[in-house]
């Protein structure tokens, strides 16, 4: 299978309520709809992301609850850190690897499907990606996670890891990490 075919380029949070029009501050929470035809890497100008505030999300859900259709998730924008210590090297390469076997620009970065999976599950557990939501179509599953800095989505194929040798997968991923 073609590893791009696996990825889904996912739109971007708004800066303010599809509603009420009100921008979203740093530390308030808001929810994310997405809806479209296909959830297709061809197709990404079918899919559509409205943000909603909490009082429209929940006056709109409460209203009408057909207006509301799609996968959504309840999110809160980070605030700054002043007070940031010294950049993680490891999460930053990890990040780096990912980003770059997604874009499949050099051929030093290709990783299987698997590892990019087990690359995101890691940066997730180190909090640099958050997972999002999980969403089916076409038979297939994929994970949502949010880039954490940039609030940049990405659509991972969800991958059974009971089948898979995670050592072997750990080995080559540490090595490309070093």
């Amino acid at each position: 299978m073609n590893l791009k075919a696996a990825l889904i380029q996912l739109p971007r949070r708004s800066d303010s309520c599809q509603q009420c029009q009100e921008r979203f501050a740093r530390g308030s929470d808001y929810y994310s709809l997405l809806s479209g035809d296909e959830l297709m890497p061809a197709k990404t100008e079918a899919l559509s992301r409205k943000d909603y505030c909490l009082p429209c999300w929940q006056k709109s859900s409460s209203e009408d609850t057909g207006t509301l259709t799609g996968s959504y998730w309840k999110s809160t924008i980070p605030k700054k850190n002043d007070a940031s210590g010294p950049p993680l090297k490891r999460d930053e390469k990890a990040l780096d690897l990912l980003k770059s076997a997604m874009g499949g620009n050099n051929s030093d970065d290709q990783l299987s499907e698997i590892e990019i999976f087990i690359l995101a599950i890691f940066l997730a557990q180190r909090r640099v990606l958050i997972f999002r939501n999980e969403v089916e179509q076409s038979g297939l599953k994929y994970q949502v996670f949010e880039i954490a800095d940039t609030e940049e989505l990405l659509a991972l194929k969800k991958i059974d890891l009971s089948r898979v040798d995670l050592s072997s997968i750990q080995k080559t991923l540490a090595l490309k990490l070093s």
